[in-house]
């Protein structure tokens, strides 16, 4: 039989990690899977990355149950150890933006079944300062959202808890000055919104059109928001965002392998929906095709 790793959080999607378990590996043992079942523990200081790093070697496959905080963990120890075991994803957050930039069923078993009728396809890894993520790092308006938005009303309320969120922090939203260094240029301004992205959307909210992204091309799409001086430009920006149109004055969209941030003073960073450190100065860096994630056929070579 093939060896497979499932690393489950217990915490992610109202818990339907314990709730799918028994019935998951039953779909993997019925594909010809010895599944060993992997859970972090903070307290034990047994986390998600480490698990992967340590244990991934040793099989066939990897598994994920979890959100896109536990997915973004996962890809880290896979990258950090230097493995190519493929990589297989159940989704049980509450946003799966990874989910959707991947088009991966949302329901369990569902998920199982892609994985094992599925194939493996290259994609994209962003890294950091030692940092690693697997679809966003950003900084400025909304950004803190995920990680700052308390669990219970995640799991009670879902993707609306992000916007309740969001909504309340409007008046606390302050632009930030800063230098964009990118492949082809420079750009300084004060912006609202920084994010490198490595996905069609972030939080549910900001959404890429998935004709003009790739995901394993070993370029991130960096979307750059400068500071409306007006309400005639704020509405411009939304509108902007709403009709996913990215060549205005006031939104940008640069395609770039590496891009570094200087920041007039430190600024927060979120990566994958997580506290990402405070810096002045980060370069980011495209790690072209650093995983191998499953998908249900062979026909997507590209995720175009």
């Amino acid at each position: 039989m093939k060896k497979l790793m499932l690393v489950a959080n217990p915490f992610s999607g109202r818990g339907q990690a314990k709730l799918n378990l028994m019935d998951i590996v039953r779909e993997f043992n019925a594909a010809d899977y010895a599944v060993s079942v992997y859970t972090p523990d903070k307290d034990a200081g047994r986390s998600v990355s480490d698990l992967v790093r340590s244990f991934a070697p040793d099989h066939d496959l990897v598994v994920c149950m979890g959100g896109d905080g536990t997915l973004s963990d996962t890809i880290a120890g896979l990258v950090a150890g230097g493995s190519s075991v493929p990589l297989g994803y159940i989704p049980l957050g509450s946003t799966n933006d990874m989910a959707n930039s991947l088009g991966l069923p949302k329901t369990p078993l569902a998920a199982a079944r892609t994985i094992i009728g599925g194939a493996p396809v290259p994609y994209d890894v962003g890294y950091y300062d030692g940092r690693y993520f697997s679809y966003v790092a950003a900084f400025g308006a909304f950004t803190d959202v995920s990680y700052m938005t308390p669990q219970n009303l995640k799991n009670t309320f879902g993707h609306a808890a992000y916007i309740f969120s969001g909504l309340s922090k409007l008046q606390e939203i302050n632009p930030i000055r800063t230098t964009v260094e990118y492949d082809e240029g420079v750009i300084e301004d004060s912006f609202l919104f920084g994010g490198v992205l490595n996905s069609t959307s972030m939080g549910g909210v900001l959404k890429l059109d998935q004709t003009k992204v790739s995901l394993n091309d070993g370029l991130f799409e960096v979307l750059l928001i400068r500071n409306p001086v007006n309400a005639a430009e704020l509405g411009n920006i939304l509108s902007d965002l709403l009709t996913q149109t990215y060549v205005s004055e006031n939104v940008i969209l640069l395609h770039t392998k590496k891009v570094r941030f200087h920041f007039h003073y430190p600024t927060s960073l979120t990566r994958d929906g997580e506290s990402g450190g405070l810096y002045a100065d980060v370069t980011m860096e495209n790690l072209h095709n650093a995983v191998r994630i499953m998908r249900d056929s062979v026909e997507f070579a590209s995720w175009r």
